[in-house]
C-alpha cells in the first residue's frame, strides 16, 4: 500500500511525505500543473513523526522545489504525483488555498467571497444576488423559488408555506411525537426545496427545541450546538398550534462583521452569545414576523432572532447539510432516524 500527504504548498515549494510498504527504496514525486512537470524530488527526508507512526525508518518526507516560482493563483491546481504513475498524493484541505485567496482578492477585490473566512453557504457570499441570477438562468434554481431565495439573501430569513409532507417517510411512525412534527413540517411545502437549494445538499435536522414563552435575548442558530462548520446551517421555526408565533429578527444582523472588536469570531459560542444579546444593541432595528399554522420561517446561519408570543408553542429546528451531519447527532437520536424519500433526514 502507498500512503502519503501533501502538507504545504507555497509559490516556491511543496512539502509532504509518501511511503510504500512494498519498496525499500525512497519514492520519487513530481509536481504537475496542467499535466506539465514543474518540479521533482526524492522522498528521503527524515521525519521522526512518521517513524513513530510506523512508516519504516521515517525517511519518506519530501521537499519539492519548483523549477520556477509558481503564481499563487495556480497553487490550487498543483498536483503532486508518484513519478511515472497517475497516483496523486492526497493534499491537506488548506494547503495552498490561503495564498491563493490572498492573491485573488488583491488582484480582483470585487470578486465574490463568503461572508466568513471559514467558508459558508452560497447565500452568504458578497455576490449572492448575482449567483442566484446565474443559478436561475441555467435552471439550477426554479423561478418559483427565486423570489424567496432573494428575500433570504436580503433579510437573512424568509417565511414559507409548509403544508404537511406528502412524500414517503421511513423510520419512526409515532404520529404524536416531536420527530414526526419536525419531519412533516421540514419535508413539506416549499421548505424542503428551499433548504436543499440553499445547502446544496439534503438537510438533516439535528436538534429541535419546543418553546412556549418569550425569549428575552436574540439567538444565533449556529451557536445552539458546536458545529463543524457553523456558517453552514439553517434554522426552521414554526407554530405547533393554531395560535400564531412571532419572530423578531435584527435587521441586517446576518451581515454583521465576522469578528468582534477583541478579535473573537462571531461563529464561536462565546462571541455569538455576546453578539446576540438584546441588551448589547438596544438601538438596532428589529423586524417582527408572524408565522401562522401552515407556514414556517427559514433562517440563515448568521441571523439574530428571538421567538415571541409563543404561549401556544413553537418549535425551533437546527439543520445541517448531509455532508456535515456528524455521527454524534445521530447517536443522540433516541430511536434512530426518520428519512424522507428525497434523502432528507431527522435526527432529534
Amino acid at each position: 500500500m502507498i500512503r502519503g500527504s501533501v502538507d504545504s504548498i507555497s509559490s516556491k515549494r511543496v512539502t509532504g511525505w509518501i511511503y510504500s510498504d512494498a519498496s525499500k527504496e525512497p519514492l520519487t514525486v513530481e509536481a504537475q500543473i496542467n499535466d506539465q512537470v514543474v518540479g521533482r524530488a526524492l522522498a528521503n527526508v527524515p521525519r521522526s513523526d512518521l517513524k513513530s507512526a510506523g512508516f519504516g525508518d521515517g525517511k519518506c518526507g519530501f521537499e519539492l522545489r519548483f523549477n520556477n516560482e509558481v503564481d499563487s493563483l495556480y497553487l490550487p491546481f498543483v498536483q503532486v504525483m508518484l513519478a511515472g504513475t497517475d497516483l496523486e498524493v492526497r493534499r491537506w484541505a488548506g494547503a495552498g488555498f490561503c495564498d491563493y485567496f490572498r492573491a485573488l482578492y488583491q488582484r480582483y477585490p470585487r470578486a465574490g467571497r463568503p461572508a466568513s473566512v471559514f467558508g459558508g453557504l452560497w447565500t452568504d457570499r458578497t455576490d449572492a444576488a448575482a449567483v442566484l441570477k446565474g443559478r436561475t438562468d441555467i435552471g439550477i434554481v426554479a423561478a418559483r423559488e427565486a423570489n424567496s431565495l432573494a428575500r433570504l439573501i436580503q433579510d437573512g430569513a424568509v417565511v414559507l408555506a409548509s403544508d404537511p409532507s406528502t412524500g414517503t417517510l421511513n423510520g419512526r411512525s409515532v404520529k404524536s411525537d416531536l420527530v414526526h412534527t419536525v419531519a412533516q413540517t421540514m419535508f413539506g411545502g416549499e421548505i424542503l426545496n428551499m433548504m436543499r437549494a440553499v445547502l446544496d445538499d439534503n438537510p438533516v435536522a439535528v436538534r429541535a427545541d419546543v418553546l412556549d414563552a418569550d425569549e428575552p435575548d436574540f439567538v444565533q442558530m449556529s451557536a445552539l450546538e458546536e458545529l463543524p462548520s457553523p456558517a453552514e446551517c439553517l434554522g426552521v421555526i414554526f407554530p405547533v398550534t393554531e395560535q400564531p408565533v412571532s419572530v423578531d429578527i435584527i435587521r441586517g444582523g446576518h451581515r454583521f462583521p465576522e469578528f468582534l472588536a477583541d478579535g473573537l469570531s462571531r461563529w464561536t459560542h462565546t462571541a455569538a452569545q455576546r453578539n446576540a444579546s438584546a441588551t448589547l444593541s438596544p438601538d438596532l432595528a428589529v423586524d417582527r414576523h408572524q408565522i401562522r399554522k401552515g407556514s414556517a420561517m427559514l433562517i440563515g446561519p448568521g441571523a439574530l432572532c428571538r421567538i415571541r408570543e409563543a404561549t401556544g408553542g413553537a418549535v425551533r429546528v437546527l439543520a445541517l447539510p448531509s455532508r456535515l451531519s456528524l455521527l454524534r447527532f445521530q447517536q443522540k437520536a433516541p430511536r434512530g432516524e426518520v428519512a424522507h424519500e428525497s434523502g432528507a433526514r431527522v435526527w432529534v
